[in-house]
């Protein structure tokens, strides 16, 4: 159980530092992809201390609205960084975006647990069943005393797969290393 505590420490403390990274006053540059979904570029500068910004992340870009525009926010998907750390976000409403304003928005980074939600599976799944994986794995990672025994094996004079190309010296090396090594039972 302390493990699936952990995991769940560590999504909060996670989403919390994603959360709290926010640009404001950012300005925008429109532009619409080849799917006909509208484009926001935008710089977001890579703090010391922030977490990284990579292809896939979902922002959450928000404008206030004034007296000509009202608020409005989407949510979108990074399709791209350049070197000049420049971002392309994909949003996913195109309807109701203020093309006509390029300044005063704010970029919000959006949680997604799917990584830690598939931690706290495995997890629970380890802890009620114990056929989860082998009896073997289950009972080291519990800390148990497990046998150690010597399996004996004939290795081949060649090493490789039908349709692939032959296996270097060192690929050689590591198959025979484990083909060789000591194995829990």
């Amino acid at each position: 159980m302390h493990t699936v505590q952990s995991v769940t420490m560590s999504e909060f403390v996670a989403e919390m530092m994603k959360e709290s990274q926010s640009k404001d006053n950012v300005t925008i540059r429109w532009d619409i992809g080849l799917n006909k979904k509208r484009v926001a570029y935008f710089v977001f500068p890579k703090g010391d201390n922030e977490l990284r910004l990579v292809p896939g992340d979902e922002l959450c870009l928000r404008y206030p609205g004034n007296a000509a525009h009202p608020s409005w926010q989407s949510v979108g998907h990074v399709i791209k960084l350049t070197a000049q750390e420049e971002v392309a976000l994909e949003l996913r409403a195109s309807q109701g975006v203020p093309v006509d304003v390029n300044h005063g928005f704010s970029v919000n980074f959006v949680w997604k647990s799917t990584n830690v939600d598939r931690m706290q599976g495995a997890m629970k799944t380890f802890v009620v069943d114990e056929t989860s994986v082998s009896r073997c794995i289950y009972h080291r990672l519990l800390g148990h005393e497990v046998e150690v025994q010597m399996v004996r094996n004939a290795l081949p004079r060649r090493f490789g797969a039908l349709g692939l190309p032959e296996l270097n010296a060192s690929q050689v090396f590591a198959v025979k290393s484990v083909s060789s090594e000591a194995y829990l039972v």
